[in-house]
């Protein structure tokens, strides 16, 4: 079987050649012509569709060292894999791929390269769709050859229904909230603005309408700007001064609840220590007081005793029977004092003393003494 390439006018040849020169352009991996079995261009027709998927499993187990950057460049991070249960995130899929495309241009030449490149990362339903066409060896899909094609036929079955349309729903309704900083609102707002078919005015109009009040407010002050550019400009200025205002309010806060902390702690130390001082005083008036009571007990109990030492003692004068004993009893008739209290100047007849202590004594036998009358009642 002779190569493809001696019959450039046979079906499959036309099908497979780019649209960009097809063999005559050059081939960065090893130029047109050479003898590189991986090469699909090199491969025979028949058997192309068989070598196509046979390329995607060598890819497969190689990606990462296609994926290897020269030195001097940045290694772009791989595509995160694209099941289709997601249209949303189709996009964001064939932008990471396109980073790849555009970081080595030479290794992704043709567009069979880059439909291998993309079918490697796809799985579950993406992949099952594309398996029929890469297995039928005689009749080749259109797409595997033509990077638009597949392009086409990825974004119909597992991209957004309506793309535009949702774009254009999603922009009219974003708005950035007052507590928001408006770096994502501006890229959100560009995401949007990109998939839409509107003109500067009706994009900036709508930019506008997104912005809470008080930027709406300062881009007003001065007159709203002519283009979008501008427009996002200014209120990226106004955006960044708020924010800077905010943060000097807030530490002029911190300062002065710091300041009246401190002057709160010193007149709560200066309280505690007048506390401490009227204490202390307290207890001096305290411990004067007790001390002036003490005084005052032991002069009363001086003055007591005093009182007590005044009058005669008869405990050494009076005898088991409770009379004077013969020796005070002859001191006293020699002496000419009172037989009953001891004091000069009257006899035991005569004493005050005497008589009164005689009439308790009878008062009270009196009162021991029961009546006739009680007596009687009694007898009855």
């Amino acid at each position: 079987m002779e190569p493809r390439d001696s019959h450039p006018g046979t079906p499959e040849n036309q099908d497979r050649n780019p649209p960009d020169g097809g063999d005559n352009d050059p081939d960065p991996e090893g130029g047109p012509g050479d003898d590189d079995p991986e090469d699909p261009e090199d491969i025979p027709a028949d058997n192309a569709g068989l070598a196509f998927v046979e390329a995607i499993s060598r890819l497969s187990t190689s990606i990462k060292g296609l994926q290897r950057p020269s030195q001097g460049k940045v290694k772009v991070r791989d595509p995160d894999t694209f099941d289709g249960s997601d249209p949303k995130k189709l996009r964001e899929f064939l932008f990471s791929c396109n980073l790849h495309f555009r970081d080595r241009p030479s290794s992704f030449s043709s567009d069979e390269k880059k439909i291998l490149f993309i079918l490697s990362y796809l799985k579950g339903a993406a992949i099952g769709w594309f398996e029929p066409g890469l297995m039928d060896i005689h009749n080749s899909a259109p797409w595997m050859w033509d990077y638009g094609n597949f392009i086409n036929e990825l974004e119909s079955n597992f991209g957004p229904h309506d793309p535009v349309g949702d774009a254009e729903k999603a922009i009219s309704l974003l708005s950035m909230k007052d507590n928001q900083r408006i770096y994502k609102y501006n890229v959100e707002f560009w995401k949007l603005a990109s998939r839409v078919d509107w003109n500067d005015a009706a994009l900036r109009e709508r930019y506008f309408r997104g912005l809470p009040l008080r930027l709406r407010t300062e881009i007003l002050r001065y007159g709203k700007p002519n283009n979008l550019t501008d427009m996002r400009h200014k209120a990226q200025n106004h955006d960044d001064v708020h924010w800077m205002v905010k943060d000097e309010a807030d530490l002029e806060s911190r300062s002065k609840t710091s300041s009246s902390k401190t002057s709160k702690d010193s007149s709560s130390n200066n309280n505690n220590s007048n506390k401490t001082g009227n204490s202390g005083n307290s207890s001096t008036n305290s411990g004067n007081n007790k001390s002036g009571n003490s005084n005052k007990k032991s002069d009363s109990g001086k003055s007591d005793k005093s009182k007590k030492s005044n009058q005669p003692s008869l405990d050494d004068k009076l005898g088991k029977d409770g009379k004077l004993t013969s020796e005070e009893r002859d001191r006293r008739f020699k002496e000419g004092l009172c037989l009953y209290c001891g004091q000069a100047g009257h006899k035991s007849p005569d004493c005050e003393k005497a008589k009164a202590a005689k009439a308790r004594a009878a008062t009270t036998e009196s009162s021991k003494t029961p009546s006739s009358g009680s007596s009687d009642s009694k007898k009855s």
